[in-house]
C-alpha cells in the first residue's frame, strides 16, 4: 500500500538499469569489431555484424527503460497491459521490418534501425501507461537514488548472474560454430531464433509458476508447492513433446522459409528432426529457479545456472565439435542443462521438504 514507496523503487531501478547500460552500450560499441572477430566473425561478416550492432547498441539503454517499464506493470498486477506493451513493440518491429529491409533496400541496417524504433516504442508505451494510468510517479533525487542502490542491486546480481550464463553459452556455440563456415553459422542463427518462439510457452512457465510457489509458500502449504513444481514439470515435457512434432512435421518446410543454401538447410532439418527435444532439460531449469527465487533462495538459481555453464555447455558444446562439428554442437548447446537439471529437481524437492519441516508447529 506505499505507493510513494514503489514509485520510489521503480524510477530508481530503472534510472539505474538506464545508467549502467548507457555505460556497457558505450563500452561495447567502440570495441564491437575485437568482440566479434573474437566471436570468430571474419571478413564481409564482421563487417556486416559491426554495422548492425552500432545501431543495435545505441538503443541497449532504451531497452533497458522499456523492460523496467513492463516489469513496474507486471508488479503492479496488470500483466494485460504489461503483454500489449511488449505487443506494441513487436507489431512495430514487424511492420518495419520488411519496409526498411526490402522496400528501402538498407538490409541488416534496416533491421537493427526497426529494432531501435521499436525499443523507443516499448519505452513511450511502457511509461505512459505507468505515469497516466498508473500514476506512479517519482521526481529525480541523487540521494534517493545512491541510498536505494544497495537494495537494488542486492537482488539484481544474482539475477544477473543467472540471466547471463545462457547468453555466454550461446556465444561460445557461435564461437565454436564460425570455423564451420558462414552456413553453419547462418544455421545457427535461425535455430537461436526459432527456440524462443517455439517454445514461448516454456518461458512463460516459470512467470506463472512463480507467482503461485510464493503465496502457498508463505501460506505455509507446501503440499500445493509440491502439485505445483509436479504440474509444471509434465506441462513442460508435454510442450516440448508438441513443439518437437510440429517442428519435425514442418522440417523441410523452415529451411524454404528461412531461404537457407543446402548445407545450412541440412543443419536446421537436424535439429527439427529430435535435437529440439533436448531443451526440455533447459525449460526444467527455467521454472526450477523461478521456484527457487520464491522460496527465498536466488543463489541456488546461481549456482545451478553457472554449474550448467561450466559443467554442461563448454564441455558438451567442446564435445559435440570434435565428435560430430556442427551437428554436435546444436546438441551440446541444446543439452546444456541435462547434467543440471535432474540435480536441481531433486535439490528443490529437499528445499520444500526442508521448509516444510522448519514451518510445522514444535510442541514441549
Amino acid at each position: 500500500g506505499d505507493r510513494h514507496r514503489a514509485a520510489r523503487y521503480a524510477w530508481d531501478t530503472s534510472i539505474f538499469s538506464f545508467l549502467l547500460l548507457s555505460l556497457l552500450a558505450a563500452l561495447a560499441w567502440f570495441a564491437r569489431e575485437p568482440i566479434l572477430a573474437a566471436l570468430g566473425a571474419r571478413g564481409a561478416t564482421l563487417h556486416y555484424a559491426a554495422d548492425y550492432l552500432g545501431i543495435i547498441l545505441v538503443g541497449m539503454p532504451l531497452l533497458a527503460l522499456g523492460n523496467c517499464g513492463t516489469s513496474t506493470l507486471f508488479a503492479l498486477g496488470s500483466a494485460r497491459l504489461a503483454m500489449l506493451v511488449s505487443l506494441s513493440a513487436t507489431v512495430t518491429q514487424a511492420v518495419l521490418d520488411p519496409i526498411l529491409i526490402f522496400a528501402c533496400g538498407l538490409g541488416l541496417q534496416g533491421a537493427a534501425l526497426a529494432s531501435l524504433t521499436a525499443q523507443m516504442m516499448l519505452v513511450v508505451a511502457a511509461w505512459y501507461v505507468v505515469i497516466w494510468r498508473y500514476r506512479l510517479r517519482a521526481p529525480l533525487c541523487l540521494r534517493l537514488l545512491l541510498l536505494n542502490i544497495p537494495a537494488i542491486v542486492a537482488i539484481a546480481v544474482p539475477a544477473v548472474l543467472t540471466n547471463l550464463t545462457s547468453p555466454l553459452a550461446t556465444a561460445y556455440a557461435a564461437r565454436e560454430m564460425a570455423p564451420f563456415g558462414d552456413d553453419a553459422v547462418a544455421a545457427f542463427a535461425v535455430i537461436i531464433r526459432l527456440v524462443p518462439v517455439g517454445f514461448a510457452l516454456l518461458f512463460s512457465l516459470s512467470a506463472a509458476v512463480a507467482p503461485i510457489v510464493g503465496q502457498n509458500a508463505g501460506a505455509a502449504r507446501y503440499d500445493r508447492v509440491r502439485q505445483t513444481l509436479t504440474a509444471a514439470l509434465q506441462f513442460n515435457w508435454l510442450t516440448v513433446a508438441i513443439i518437437g512434432l510440429a517442428l519435425y512435421l514442418l522440417r523441410d518446410l523452415l529451411p524454404q522459409w528461412f531461404k537457407l543454401d543446402d548445407s545450412a538447410a541440412a543443419l536446421l532439418r537436424f535439429y527439427c528432426s529430435g535435437a529440439s527435444l533436448l531443451f526440455g532439460c533447459k525449460g526444467m531449469i527455467f521454472f526450477i529457479n523461478a521456484a527457487y527465487n520464491n522460496l527465498g533462495r536466488p543463489f541456488y538459481s546461481t549456482a545451478s545456472n553457472l554449474a550448467g555453464l561450466i559443467f554442461g555447455a563448454i564441455p558438451l558444446i567442446s564435445l559435440g565439435a570434435w565428435l560430430l562439428g556442427p551437428r554436435g554442437i546444436i546438441l551440446g548447446h541444446m543439452a546444456e542443462a541435462i547434467l543440471t537439471a535432474p540435480v536441481c529437481w531433486l535439490v528443490v524437492q529437499r528445499l520444500v521438504s526442508r521448509l516444510e519441516t522448519a514451518s510445522l508447529p514444535r510442541h514441549p
